[in-house]
């Protein structure tokens, strides 16, 4: 590169900083950047030693920053993208474990027995005032013996490939079928792409010594974390899951801090939810037609504990207003204020399946929340973004909504319009309020059972049945229908019927 051999260079975002090129003219962009900083980094691999004139072209594409360049804002890259510096989030707990056990950790590929090998280094450490006072106490404790249980729960023999920067769960082996000769490579997928393509019979796609290669998932075993495959010869197979996605918001944690703040009707909370998502069986490709297979048992995923920001408004109970309009429009709102990374945070909308003295169960939500557990989404909660949030989507309101979801009804544009007018017309209230005790099910109680159809899985079938106990299972119910008893069924598959009774759960 640096000789001028080659006439053009391309990259991902992966050369943005630290890349000195000489003789580079012209930069084309070909994917919008999500803040302003990525963006002048770009553009600053062109135009040095060597160059009397350098030329920006960018690529228009439909991705929601672009549209807004090209047609609201004139090609003005202020209004477009925000001009903040990239998250680090180097005071995050788990963030300073890896790192610790990466610079100081016992182990053969630790930075500090390496320089202390090499260059024979006394047992102290000295950072030179560059980095985090709560990292440096970390980093003397870990060499004194004084490890938290956090870290400890983190120890390997390779932190440098066990954990990407952001996400730390356990992986998951992809392991031979017991009756596959053929060589199969070692993988690891993450608890996420088991949605994708580590469901039972998923076909996925890899590389074996250079060479693509096909496999067939033939049974995932969660309890082993591996996931046993074998060789998928059909070139012109493909699967896709069908699934249910959904959150539970934790209002009792008592280890954790809940935050509320109040615009009016306006109800956000940042606290600690689950993520359950459930498959259900699997749509198959052959001859351009899809067949679904639904499973006899439900594939669950583990259970996904994070924290988001939660928000309540009697709108989102309205008729005919539709809620996942609504969250992808703040998520992209939210995103082009605040110029986070968006694979930090995901994004949906829900309803309580269990209420409280305040919110009522069936109340609707929509939620932003983290994809890690560094509690991101905690930076929604300040006065100030809120309100130029809000008053940034109320002034754009029309070529937002165009952009992102050009099919939106009447009532979910009126619902958006109401909650900008809630946040941004009201003083914030930050006392947290006590929601009370949960009102839950009570047992023994008439309840609807949602089933699948055999044939049609978006079409369910309501039953009547009673609720008999809680199921093995998290946030699982136990029914008797029919005089037979379903075990761990997802409680996003119970509703209420006009004789259900409730209970209040004692603290």
């Amino acid at each position: 590169m640096h000789s001028g051999d080659f006439k053009g260079i391309v990259s991902t975002s992966a050369l943005e900083i630290g890349i000195d090129i000489d003789g580079l003219n012209i930069a084309i962009i070909a994917d919008m950047p999500h803040d302003k900083n990525s963006y002048q980094q770009r553009i600053g691999r062109i135009g040095r030693f060597g160059c009397d004139k350098s030329y920006v072209i960018i690529v228009r594409t439909d991705s929601f920053a672009s549209q807004l360049l090209f047609d609201e804002f004139d090609y003005d890259m202020d209004k477009v993208l925000p001009n903040y510096e990239p998250a680090l989030y180097l005071e995050d707990e788990n963030v300073q474990n890896i790192q610790a056990l990466c610079h100081v950790g016992e182990h053969d590929k630790c930075e500090y027995a390496q320089w202390k090998g090499n260059m024979g280094q006394v047992q102290k450490f000295d950072d030179g005032g560059c980095f985090p006072p709560s990292f440096v106490k970390l980093c003397l404790n870990i060499l004194t013996g004084q490890t938290s249980q956090g870290y400890d729960n983190m120890r390997c023999d390779a932190p440098h490939f066990a954990y990407p920067l952001r996400f730390w769960d356990k992986q998951y082996d992809i392991v031979a079928a017991r009756d596959e000769r053929k060589p199969i490579p070692q993988e690891q997928i993450s608890r996420e792409q088991l949605g994708t393509e580590g469901y039972k019979q998923a076909v996925r796609n890899t590389m074996y010594k250079g060479e693509k290669i096909r496999e067939r998932v033939v049974c995932p075993n969660l309890s082993k974390r591996e996931i046993y495959v074998k060789r998928e010869y059909n070139n012109y197979l493909s699967t896709k899951p069908y699934k249910r996605k959904y959150i539970i918001p934790n209002f009792n944690n008592k280890d954790y801090n809940n935050k509320g703040i109040y615009y009016g009707d306006t109800k956000i909370y940042n606290l600690r939810v689950r993520e359950h998502c459930n498959i259900y069986g699997y749509y198959e490709k052959k001859n351009r037609n899809w067949e679904y297979h639904r499973y006899e048992d439900v594939f669950r995923l583990p259970v996904f504990y994070t924290t988001g920001t939660i928000f309540f408004h009697p709108c989102l109970n309205t008729k005919g207003v539709n809620k996942s309009n609504i969250v992808q429009i703040l998520f992209e709102t939210f995103l082009s204020r605040n110029a986070l990374d968006r694979n930090d945070i995901n994004y949906i909308e829900g309803k309580l399946f269990n209420g409280n003295d305040i919110l009522q169960r069936d109340d609707r939500f929509v939620a932003i929340y983290d994809a890690n557990a560094l509690n991101i989404t905690s930076r929604i909660m300040d006065d100030a973004l809120l309100k130029d949030m809000f008053a940034y989507l109320s002034r754009h309101k029309d070529v937002i909504v165009h952009n992102i979801c050009p099919e939106i009804n009447q009532a979910t544009i009126e619902a958006i319009e109401t909650l900008c007018q809630s946040i941004m017309n009201s003083e914030a209230d930050t006392n947290y309020q006590d929601l009370g005790l949960e009102h839950r099910f009570k047992m023994g109680t008439e309840i609807f059972y949602l089933s699948e159809h055999a044939d049609d899985p978006d079409v369910d079938v309501k039953q009547k049945c009673l609720l008999v106990g809680n199921g093995n299972e998290k946030d699982t119910y136990n029914v008797l229908l029919n005089g037979k008893l379903e075990i761990d069924v997802p409680i996003n598959r119970i509703e209420a019927t006009e004789n259900t009774e409730f209970e209040i759960r004692t603290k």
